[in-house]
This record gives C-alpha cells, sequence and structure tokens, in this order.
C-alpha cells in the first residue's frame, strides 16, 4: 500500500508540475543559490555599487523583526558580490547575524560594514545620557555628547545649556536636513557617511559656519569605529570574512562556519536534480517529511513540505532541459 502511494504521490507530481511549468515565477532561477539573499519569498533586499572588481553592498533592505539575513554570492544580474559598504546595515533594526558568501574581499569591506541602526541608537542614547551634561531632553543630551567627543570647535566641555550648545546644533540641525534622518542613530550614520568635502570649513569661519570642521569631522570618524557591533558573521572558515571578523572582534564582531544548504537539494548530494523530487515525494508517501532537511525541501518556501514543492522542483528541472 505504501509503494501505490509512492506512485499516486509522484503522479500528483507530475500532474502538479505541468501546472508549475507554466506558472514558474522568476525566483526560481535562484535554485543553485544557497537559501537566502535576493529571492523575492525573502523579507529583505540589496543595492549595489559596481566596481571593476565586482558588487559592492550599498544598503540593505529589511524588515522590522528580521534578525538574520544571507547576502548572495552574486547579483541577479550574476555580478560577483566582493564587498559591503559601510553603514549598509544602517537602517537595520533587529538584524544580529549576517551570513556572507566567500567572495567577499578584505579591501571592499567597510570599517562599519555591519553596525545597525540597533547598535548606534543603544550607543549613542547610553552613553550619552552618562555623559555629563545638563539637559532636559534628549536632542540636547545628544547634540552636547557628540559635540564632545567630536571636539567640536576645539572643546571638550560641552553642556547642555541652550547658549552653550547653539553653534554645535546649528550644524548638526543643518546636516540632519541636508541628509535625513531624525534619530540618533539615523543621524550618526547620515553624517559618517557624507563626502569628506561637503563638510569640511575652516574652523575660524565661524559666521558662515554650516558644517563641522575638517578636525571634527575626523574625530567623529574615529568616534564611530568604537561603538560595539552585536553582530555574528556566519561564513566559510579560512576567508577575507573570517579575517575581517577577527580584526573586529574588540567591537564584537564574531564569527561562525555557516553549514549552507541549497533550495531544492532535498537529498542533501550537492546537486538539484530529479532524485530531490523522489525523495520528496517518497518522504511524503512514508511520512518522514521530518527527516528532510527542512530548509533543502522546502522548494517554495512556504514554511511547510508538501507535494506541491516537488512539483514546482520538477516543472523547473523541466524547464532548465
Amino acid at each position: 500500500m505504501k509503494f501505490k502511494k509512492f506512485f499516486a504521490v509522484l503522479s500528483a507530481v507530475s500532474m502538479l508540475a505541468s501546472v508549475a511549468a507554466v506558472n514558474a515565477s522568476a525566483a526560481d532561477d535562484a535554485v543553485l543559490t544557497s537559501v537566502g539573499g535576493e529571492d523575492s519569498a525573502k523579507p529583505y533586499s540589496f543595492e549595489y555599487d559596481i566596481t571593476a572588481d565586482g558588487a559592492v553592498v550599498r544598503n540593505v533592505n529589511v524588515a522590522a523583526g528580521i534578525e538574520e539575513v544571507e547576502i548572495p554570492e552574486k547579483t541577479d544580474a550574476g555580478i560577483t558580490v566582493v564587498g559591503v559598504a559601510d553603514f549598509a546595515f544602517a537602517d537595520a533594526a533587529d538584524v544580529t547575524t549576517i551570513v556572507v558568501p566567500a567572495s567577499l574581499k578584505l579591501d571592499y569591506i567597510g570599517t562599519v560594514a555591519f553596525l545597525t541602526k540597533e547598535d548606534i541608537d543603544v550607543f549613542v542614547t547610553t552613553e550619552g545620557l552618562d555623559a555629563t551634561v545638563e539637559a532636559d531632553d534628549d536632542s540636547e543630551v545628544d547634540a552636547a555628547y557628540i559635540a564632545n567627543k567630536v571636539k567640536f570647535m576645539g572643546k571638550k566641555n560641552w553642556k547642555g545649556n541652550e547658549e552653550e550648545l547653539a553653534p554645535a546644533k546649528t550644524v548638526f540641525e543643518n546636516v540632519v536636513k541636508t541628509v535625513g534622518g531624525e534619530t540618533p542613530g539615523e543621524f550618526v550614520a547620515a553624517l559618517y557617511t557624507i563626502a569628506d568635502t561637503s563638510v569640511v570649513v575652516r574652523e575660524e569661519d565661524e559666521d558662515t559656519l554650516e558644517k563641522m570642521s575638517e578636525k571634527s569631522y575626523d574625530n567623529f570618524q574615529a568616534w564611530v569605529k568604537t561603538i560595539p557591533v552585536n553582530v555574528l558573521l556566519k561564513g566559510t572558515k579560512g576567508t577575507d570574512a573570517e579575517t575581517y571578523a577577527n580584526g573586529k572582534a574588540l567591537v564584537g564582531v564574531s564569527f561562525e562556519e555557516n553549514e549552507t544548504h541549497l533550495r531544492g537539494d532535498a537529498n542533501q548530494d550537492g546537486i538539484v536534480n530529479v532524485r530531490d523530487c523522489a525523495k520528496i515525494a517518497n518522504a511524503l508517501a512514508f511520512k518522514t517529511v521530518d527527516e528532510l532537511c527542512p530548509i533543502c525541501a522546502d522548494y517554495n518556501e512556504d514554511g511547510e513540505i508538501t507535494v506541491r514543492d516537488a512539483a514546482q522542483l520538477a516543472a523547473f528541472l523541466a524547464k532548465k532541459k
């Protein structure tokens, strides 16, 4: 009876595959990549800058509540991903684990590439409130704290009173208006990424002072690099990503070897083919689905392993012939 059920499942797979072949989505083209990345079913996406050596992640768009993100080895256009720019994760609120490809090169990974909005907000708020400033609202605490950290206009003892902070607040507010952002995290990320030429003015030219001085900007960059980074990088041992993480261990970056899986590789032999369709059908027929790798066998990524996973995989394989 179980064999009859197995062949019945295969028959259903064959029927659904013919339907799925017609409706196959563009996301199916990612079947031979590691799970995650630019797949349309994932709650995050990437923006890139293209260099002579490959693509560099410029920004990550990620939904709230998502704790793990996987950077793909190649873009949708097939360009190898070689780096992650400073503050690429600045808008991420909850990401604590980032799966990185072995293709990343040390020269293309920014000093604060994996710093998240949460890291920045917690650091600025906590350190700011601990600072010796007299202020009744957070904006003045932040302005005084940052002014002290960057030695704005050469001073080290900025306080929270309105008159004392006026020059600093004018500069900070002007920058925020220019680049956008309302929270301390957005402000820090935006200010750090402004091109050097747009923030340089002569400190003695106070009448037209609208940006930070070059010296203050350099201090700001140095200070941002001390912000603790609450992130675990998961990747291939012996790669530049591991070297980077080891070098950033003092600020909280850690590294762990990642066990990769191929979407659709139900029998986990490293190849996606018709045997995987049969493996799923067999598991459904003999009720051994729990023994399958859930990431590999859930081809359509709907959260469960059903005959539709085998059918859509079969349709993809047929389309590729």
